[in-house]
């Protein structure tokens, strides 16, 4: 597929993509909750009430808030608000609005941070929280379901309509980890359709094998579902694979070799969270 570079291709390409993960036989509720996290807005249900979740960017240094960003891109097409962290719907609209989420955004992520050391790595419970406005929109929701695990990233791409995703990863120890979760996702959520491939060093790529855009961008979105969905249970897994682990252990690893050590310390409890047969993730 071409590169999506005008507002009109990159809106009817959203549409499309809408119209694949939020069909109109859905309710208008459910297709919006559908479209705001696939675009990377993290949100918690509280009885009937819809809330901002505190996995979010809430604050601001800066940058625009989750919190923020949202309530800007609600009340500009006229669907509705988010007032501490709430969100209220005011009405429906067509899907040609709703195409609207998926083309505004500020930038990219590209902050050059690198958390390169084993401290960092060891300690961390939530990777660094970057804002949605930052994030390229179709990569959006698998970059906060990384960190939400523990991931560190400082480098995303949604490829912009080609077929290619890119991740940067912080260090050889945040690579390593993925790729011990990966090993356990069940083929259930991710199928061998699509490309999981590492290159030079911590940048990954995700590409679909038959260069269908669309699909690959579903994919990335049952990922980056089931990671979040199984965060917790994730993060401690992270703590109980670091439990007694030294600096001088893993100081001189390589990637593949660290992806042997944390397996071996940590794969029967990823597996026994269910996620099932392990996927192939390439160096």
């Amino acid at each position: 597929m071409a590169n999506v570079e005008s507002k009109s291709l990159r809106k009817q390409f959203a549409i499309s993509f809408i119209n694949k993960i939020a069909p109109s036989n859905l309710s208008f509720h459910k297709q919006l909750i559908t479209v705001l996290e696939a675009r990377g807005f993290l949100l918690e249900y509280q009885d009937e009430t819809i809330v901002v979740s505190d996995n979010s960017y809430l604050k601001a240094t800066g940058d625009l808030t989750d919190n923020n960003f949202l309530d800007q891109l609600l009340r500009e097409n006229g669907i509705g608000q988010v007032n501490n962290r709430i969100m209220t719907i005011n009405g429906e609209c067509s899907d040609k609005v709703l195409a609207e989420l998926f083309i505004q955004h500020d930038g990219c992520e590209g902050f050059g941070y690198s958390f390169k050391d084993w401290a960092n790595f060891q300690r961390r419970q939530h990777g660094q929280k970057i804002p949605v406005s930052l994030l390229d929109p179709f990569v959006a929701r698998l970059v906060k379901a990384i960190s939400a695990i523990g991931i560190y990233t400082h480098y995303s791409c949604d490829g912009h309509g080609e077929n290619k995703i890119q991740l940067g990863l912080s260090s050889k120890y945040y690579r390593a980890w993925f790729e011990t979760v990966m090993r356990a996702l069940s083929d259930n959520y991710a199928s061998q359709n699509c490309h999981w491939k590492f290159v030079n060093g911590m940048l990954l790529e995700i590409s679909s094998l038959e260069d269908d855009v669309l699909s690959l961008y579903e994919e990335i979105q049952r990922i980056a579902q089931l990671l979040y969905n199984n965060r917790i249970a994730l993060r401690r897994s992270k703590t109980l694979c670091m439990v007694g682990l030294s600096k001088s252990e893993v100081i001189n690893l390589s990637s593949r070799q660290l992806v042997k050590v944390f397996w071996d310390r940590s794969g029967n409890i990823l597996l026994s969270l269910g996620l099932g047969k392990p996927i192939n993730v390439s160096a």
